[in-house]
């Protein structure tokens, strides 16, 4: 059990923007659980059943139930519907759906555009096409990215604004794909008449990052806990739009309850202008000996986003209730703490509240 995952799980609980009444009894769906975002909600309510009685029915749409269950050991009552998001679901009978389904790994975006299309764009339009006729459906909430704004020189970017993404790039697979799901969502909620939210994540990281996880800032983590140097593999001038994850996790539960349909929420710790090369100076002074911080060409076959300086606005979702409790500093040291938990756990396996 990881310390910092199970604090993270339980200060949830006690946040005065949540009211954790409002799902009391109510059945939810997430696809993509066995993702950083998914996995963690799923444990986030049941952690509300366990320790505020909840009673909030968890179902989880997964590929592989083996991996699921390893996740998820210790909760018996997750319900299993194993499938993939391109083939829908056979039933529509929740309260809410909070769809995370979607490759996340740069390389994949490169080296298997054509997949990254159908999960994000079939997958999302399969998913709503199973709830169109749902007399229960109260939110629909769809997983979004930053991506999905391409590249911006705007230093207060709003959800109104967007920025440019070639379309005959292979890796745009992704940030075209995250624009036309979009647009699903909110055609759904138009000719359907359900209730869809989009939440646009920015860079989220923080305790529940799974071992074999690609996060630029996981890395930069690891190289503190093991002493060793930080190798950066492009300018490092990306500006930093960040969110931790217990706080990604609380913006996705204040859009559930007050999000208005048909509308994008940006989920960001705005008010900071730090880059990737500050991240990862920010870490090494985070390490218990001294590391440095070196350059490197990056391959283009790696799919690295392109360099970035838009700086994402949360004052949309800020008048909902929502505030940020992790700073840049924090999020980041928590992180550090995470993997160093996470390290010393010599049975490889993190269960109950951490993955």
């Amino acid at each position: 059990m990881n310390p910092i995952l199970t604090e993270d799980l339980n200060r949830l609980l006690e946040r005065k923007d949540i009211d954790w009444d409002y799902f009391r009894n109510s059945s939810f769906l997430i696809t993509g659980a066995t993702g950083l975002i998914g996995s963690l909600l799923v444990k986030a309510l049941l952690n509300f059943n366990e320790r505020k009685n909840g009673n909030i029915s968890v179902s989880v749409l997964v590929r592989d139930r083996e991996k699921a269950e390893a996740i998820f050991t210790g909760w018996p009552e997750v319900r299993y519907l194993i499938g993939s998001v391109e083939e829908g679901v056979n039933e529509n009978d929740f309260d809410y759906v909070v769809h995370c389904a979607s490759p996340t790994r740069s390389r994949f975006f490169v080296e298997k555009p054509v997949e990254t299309i159908d999960t994000i764009v079939l997958g999302t339009g399969r998913i709503l096409k199973s709830l169109k006729d749902s007399t229960r459906l109260k939110k629909f909430l769809y997983l979004s990215s930053m991506e999905s704004y391409g590249v911006l020189d705007d230093q207060n970017v709003t959800e109104d604004k967007q920025g440019f993404i070639d379309p005959l790039n292979v890796r745009s697979s992704y940030s075209l794909g995250k624009r036309m799901a979009e647009l699903y969502t909110r055609s759904y909620g138009q000719e359907y008449g359900l209730s869809t939210v989009i939440a646009r994540l920015a860079m989220t990281f923080g305790a529940g990052i799974p071992a074999n996880d690609n996060r630029v800032v996981k890395y930069f983590c690891d190289c503190a806990v093991r002493g060793e140097d930080i190798i950066i593999k492009s300018t490092g001038r990306t500006v930093v739009n960040m969110v931790y994850t217990a706080d990604a996790l609380a913006g996705i539960l204040v859009l559930l309850q007050k999000g208005e349909s048909g509308q994008a929420y940006n989920i960001v710790c705005d008010g900071e202008r730090e880059t990737i090369a500050d991240m990862a100076d920010t870490v090494a002074s985070l390490a218990e000996k001294p590391i440095a911080v070196r350059y490197e060409q990056a391959s283009a076959a790696n799919g690295f986003a392109p360099d970035n300086t838009m700086v994402l606005s949360s004052e949309k979702i800020r008048q909902l209730g929502w505030q940020p409790e992790h700073d840049f500093r924090q999020a980041l040291s928590r992180t550090c703490q995470y993997e160093k938990a996470a390290e010393n756990d010599n049975s490889g396996i993190r269960n109950r509240t951490g993955i």
